[in-house]
C-alpha cells in the first residue's frame, strides 16, 4: 500500500488546505505545478490567475477555477449597464437580455476551461511538478530501481547523484518511516536546494543530505565501517569507480545498482562488479512507450462492400449503427515521450 510522508502542519486537517501547506495545481499530465499557500498571493499561468486565498479551507482534490475571465466580464457587463438608456423600448430590453444570457453562457463555459485541481504533494506528483536543477528519473525509472533495490518499511539506503530530489523522495517514501536514506551531491548549491526542498516537505527525519564527490572521495567512512546499508544506487558518469565503496557500505546480501546512459558505461561497471565478487549481475534496459486509445467513426459502407463471408468475417460489422456506420476503439504509440533510455 502506498504511504505519502510529507509533512501536515501542528492541528492541521489533513484533508484540508492551511496556510503554509505544500499543494500541487494540476490541470494535465503536462501542467503540473507545486506551490506553497500563502495568503494574498496569486499563482498565474497559461490556464488564468489563481489565487491562494481560494485554496485556503479547501480539500485536497478541489477543482479551483481561475478569476481572471470572471473579472474582466464583471467589470465588462457593468459598463453595458451605465451606458443603456433609461427610456429603452421593451424590444430593446428583451434583445439585451437574450444577448446578456448568451455572455453569461459564454462566460461560464469559459471559466469551467479555466481551472486545475488542487493535489496532495505525493511523491509521483512531486517528481512531475518540481523544478528540474538537473535530468531527471521518471516514472518507469523510479518503479524499476525501488523494486531492484529490494526496498521496504525500515531499509538503509545510499544515493550518489541526488540532482532535483526526484528519486530521493520516492525512495525516502519506500523506506519511511523508520528507514533512512543518506544522499550525496558533488554540487553545493544543489545539495543545499534539495535539502531545502526536504525540510520543506518534512523529510528531514528520513533524508539526510550531504555535499561529497563520491566518484572521488567515496562514501564517507563511517559508512563503510558500519556496512550497514541494504542498497546503494549511483547515478554517476563514472560508476565503476565507486563500486569499492559501495561494498564497504553494504551488508551481506546488500543490492546495488547503477543507472548509466550509454552501454559502455555498463560494461566498465559489470567488469568492476564481477572483479570484487558481487554475483548475479544483470542489465536491464528501460524503455517507456505510452498509448493512445481512440474512438474511429466510420460511415456506412456501401451496400456491394458489406461483409458478405462467413460468420467470422461478419464479426467485425457486429456493433453497426442503424443507418450502416460503425465506431471502433483503435490504440497507437505516442511519438513523444516525456523520458529517456537508460540501463540499470
Amino acid at each position: 500500500r502506498s504511504r505519502c510522508i510529507f509533512k501536515m502542519l501542528a492541528n492541521q486537517d489533513p484533508r484540508r488546505i492551511e496556510a503554509g501547506s505544500q499543494v500541487v495545481l494540476y490541470a494535465n499530465r503536462e501542467n503540473i505545478d507545486q506551490i506553497t499557500v500563502q495568503p494574498g498571493v496569486i499563482f498565474n499561468n497559461r490556464y488564468g490567475h489563481f489565487h491562494h486565498d481560494d485554496l485556503i479551507g479547501k480539500q485536497y482534490g478541489t477543482k479551483i477555477y481561475s478569476r481572471s475571465k470572471s473579472s474582466k466580464e464583471a467589470q465588462k457587463n457593468k459598463k453595458k449597464r451605465k451606458s443603456t438608456p433609461e427610456n429603452e423600448s421593451d424590444d430593446s430590453s428583451d434583445d439585451d437580455e437574450n444577448n446578456q444570457m448568451e455572455e453569461d453562457t459564454k462566460q461560464q463555459a469559459e471559466e469551467e476551461e479555466s481551472w486545475m485541481y488542487v493535489m496532495m504533494p505525493r511523491p509521483s506528483l512531486w517528481s512531475a511538478a518540481l523544478k528540474h536543477r538537473t535530468e531527471i528519473l521518471y516514472n518507469a525509472d523510479i518503479a524499476l530501481v525501488t523494486e531492484m533495490l529490494e526496498l521496504k518499511p525500515g531499509s538503509i539506503v545510499l544515493e550518489s547523484g541526488t540532482g532535483s530530489g526526484s528519486l530521493s523522495t520516492h525512495l525516502s517514501n519506500a523506506v519511511a518511516p523508520n528507514g533512512h536514506l543518506y544522499t550525496f551531491e558533488f554540487h553545493q548549491q544543489r545539495s543545499e536546494l534539495a535539502r531545502e526542498d526536504f525540510a520543506r516537505n518534512g523529510l528531514s527525519n528520513v533524508i539526510t543530505v550531504e555535499c561529497r564527490d563520491i566518484v572521488g572521495l567515496g562514501f564517507p567512512e563511517v559508512l563503510e565501517q558500519k556496512g550497514t546499508a541494504n542498497a546503494v544506487f549511483l547515478d554517476l558518469p563514472a560508476p565503476w569507480n565507486v563500486v569499492e565503496s559501495a561494498k564497504k557500505c553494504l551488508r551481506p546480501n546488500g543490492v546495488f545498482c547503477s543507472f548509466s546512459p550509454c552501454i559502455e558505461q555498463v560494461q566498465k561497471t559489470c567488469a568492476q562488479l564481477a572483479k570484487l565478487g558481487f554475483c548475479e549481475i544483470r542489465t536491464v534496459e528501460i524503455l517507456e512507450r505510452p498509448y493512445a486509445v481512440d474512438v474511429l467513426n466510420f460511415a456506412a459502407p456501401s451496400q456491394d462492400k458489406r461483409a458478405k463471408g462467413p460468420m467470422k468475417k461478419r464479426r467485425k460489422l457486429a456493433d453497426v449503427a442503424e443507418d450502416g456506420s460503425r465506431t471502433l476503439v483503435a490504440t497507437r504509440p505516442i511519438p513523444h515521450v516525456r523520458g529517456h533510455t537508460g540501463y540499470l
